[in-house]
């Protein structure tokens, strides 16, 4: 988790999986994360920014319960490369 913002009560998620980890694993480890979020922080959103062009990232993050929000187009650059993320965010319930 990074990028907590107070004022506006969300944080980001960033994520580096192994291929190994399974979508299960994934589910019980971000069940405990999102109650930690959510109910002991009392944040309102959580999003997480992927790479255009990314496939396996945003599968699990719509399992999750994610939905896509839209894209940031060439938010940064790369080794001379503009890179675009696509956002996806989940909200309190």
């Amino acid at each position: 988790i990074q990028y907590i913002n107070w004022m506006m009560l969300n944080a980001q998620l960033q994520l580096e999986l192994s291929p190994e980890f399974s979508s299960e694993g994934l589910a019980e480890v971000f069940s405990e994360i999102k109650h930690y979020l959510f109910n002991e922080l009392h944040l309102h959103r959580l999003e997480a920014r992927v790479c255009i062009g990314n496939t396996s990232v945003p599968e699990k993050l719509l399992a999750l319960g994610f939905e896509k929000e839209g894209t940031l187009p060439s938010q940064f650059e790369y080794e001379g490369d503009d890179i675009s993320l696509d956002i996806y965010s989940i909200i309190s319930e």
